[in-house]
C-alpha cells in the first residue's frame, strides 16, 4: 500500500515540477503559430525539442529564485540574518551530492554535512542540489534543542515527508506531527 502511494506522489510531483514550464513553452510555441505577424519565423522540430528541454531547467532555476526572494524577505522582516549558501565547484551543486552518495559507507550519519560545514566556518547554512528550494542544515546545538524539545511545533513534517519515510519509520515520532509526536 505504502510502495503504491509512494509511486502516486513522485508521479504527482513530477507532473507539478514539469507541466508549469511546458505548459508556458507550449502555449508560447502555438501563440507563435498561430500570429506569424509576429515576425518570428516557424521553428523546426529540432529546436522546440529543444526548447521544451531545456524549459525544464529554467524553470526549476525560477522556483528556486522566488523561493530565495521569500526567504530573504522572511528573514528581513524577522530581523534575522539569512543563513550563509554552500555552493558547490560544479553546476547543480552535483559535487555535493557526489559526496553525500560518496563510496566512503564507514562514516557515521552525517559526516558530510559535518565536513561542508567546517569548510563554510559555520554551523548552520543553507544547501541546494540540482536546482530543488534552499534546505537548511545544522549543527547549532541550541538550534537542534529548539527544534526537538521547545520549539518542535513550529518544524511540521508535512503529508509528503510522512508518505515517503512511512515505509521505513511508520508511524512513529519521526514520521509524525503535532500532539502523535509529543506521545
Amino acid at each position: 500500500m505504502i510502495d503504491v502511494q509512494y509511486r502516486i506522489w513522485l508521479i504527482r510531483e513530477l507532473a507539478l515540477s514539469l507541466s508549469p514550464a511546458l505548459g508556458v513553452v507550449f502555449l508560447g510555441l502555438r501563440y507563435l503559430d498561430r500570429n506569424p505577424q509576429t515576425g518570428i519565423p516557424r521553428l523546426g522540430t529540432g529546436t522546440r525539442v529543444l526548447v521544451y528541454l531545456l524549459s525544464v531547467p529554467a524553470s526549476a532555476f525560477v522556483r528556486r529564485t522566488i523561493s530565495r526572494l521569500c526567504y530573504a524577505y522572511r528573514s528581513w522582516r524577522l530581523g534575522v540574518p539569512q543563513a550563509p549558501v554552500l555552493r558547490g565547484k560544479r553546476i547543480g551543486n552535483l559535487d555535493i551530492l557526489q559526496r553525500f552518495t560518496g563510496e566512503k559507507r564507514e562514516e557515521y550519519p552525517g559526516y558530510v554535512v559535518n565536513q561542508l560545514l567546517d569548510e563554510a566556518g559555520v554551523d548552520t547554512a543553507r544547501m541546494s542540489l540540482l536546482w530543488t528550494s534552499d534546505k537548511i542544515i545544522t549543527r547549532d546545538h541550541d538550534v537542534v534543542k529548539f527544534m526537538l524539545s521547545t520549539g518542535f511545533t513550529e518544524f511540521g513534517k508535512g503529508s509528503n515527508l510522512r508518505l515517503r519515510t512511512a515505509s521505513f519509520f511508520g508511524k512513529g515520532i519521526f514520521a509524525s506531527d503535532g500532539s502523535r509526536w509529543k506521545f
